[in-house]
């Protein structure tokens, strides 16, 4: 079970890495007034989040069955990762929502 907590942990991080990058980029891409490009980045970036955020959720359906999950330094980072990586997501979408409104005032 460790070393697949290990896997998971590994992959979620991954992820939400891949995601975050993605939407760091869409917040730049949004400022410099290339909105449809940063709504795509956006929305591969959900994409790819929702992969990391599927991994998390398979460990909690494993808690939630009985099932004993270890909660490590690995895990933990990985989760920070996860709640960082989604708190980009909010503010990319309130960039491009405000470079939006200055477009079209």
């Amino acid at each position: 079970m460790q070393q697949e907590l290990t896997n998971v942990s590994c992959e979620i991080i991954a992820k939400v890495g891949t995601a975050k990058g993605l939407f760091v980029e869409a917040i730049e891409t949004a400022a410099a007034g290339q909105l449809d490009q940063a709504r795509a980045l956006l929305s591969e970036g959900e994409q790819i989040f929702n992969q990391g955020h599927e991994a998390h959720g398979q460990l909690l359906s494993q808690f939630a069955a009985g099932a004993e999950v270890k909660v490590d330094l690995l895990l933990v980072h990985a989760e920070c990762q996860m709640m960082s990586a989604e708190d980009f997501k909010v503010i990319a979408e309130e960039v491009i929502a405000i470079a939006e409104k200055r477009i079209h005032a």
